[in-house]
């Protein structure tokens, strides 16, 4: 806390008015960073005016995001914020909610459109968070210098039309 507030240039009792300590400053910062990430994803999906294409950009969107925030990123996928009760979990919890309303109104408009195949809204959405969640911890913790958005292609195909061998007209 010291560190942080002396390159923040405040007084670390200052520091203390706003954060309890460094775990709630920790939850603010990545609450605050998981709400730029949501409201960067909802914003390139409204850009499209196709279901699927939507689902596209924000996959890209997120890929983007955490390309741009690696070293944040990066630093959440090895340090995980430390789970608890208070209002500061709370708010995580409120981000993943909203991220996965987000994914889950891109699939239903899909699937009212028979784009889609039908099923349950939320499970997809969440196996897409996780298809996401994992490629990026896995490329960090390898080292990848690779761009995550490279991969919007490969998800967004994968998500939509599954790991089956695409089968050639006979």
């Amino acid at each position: 806390m010291e560190n942080i507030a002396a390159s923040a240039g405040f007084a670390i009792g200052t520091l203390y008015l706003y954060f309890e300590d460094k775990e709630a400053l920790y939850m603010a910062v990545f609450v605050g960073k998981l709400t730029q990430m949501i409201d960067h994803v909802e914003t390139c999906a409204r850009e499209a005016r196709q279901p699927v294409d939507a689902l596209r950009r924000a996959i890209g969107a997120q890929l983007e995001f955490h390309d741009r925030n690696r070293a944040f990123f990066e630093i959440f996928s090895r340090e995980r914020p430390p789970a608890g009760k208070g209002t500061e979990w709370r708010a995580v919890c409120e981000c993943f909610d909203r991220h996965t309303a987000v994914l889950r109104s891109l699939i239903e408009a899909g699937q009212r459109r028979r784009l889609l195949r039908k099923g349950d809204s939320q499970q997809l959405a969440l196996m897409l968070l996780g298809m996401l969640l994992h490629l990026t911890r896995d490329l960090f913790q390898r080292g990848s210098s690779e761009p995550l958005a490279e991969q919007c292609e490969f998800v967004t195909e994968l998500f939509l039309h599954g790991a089956a061998v695409e089968r050639k007209a006979a």
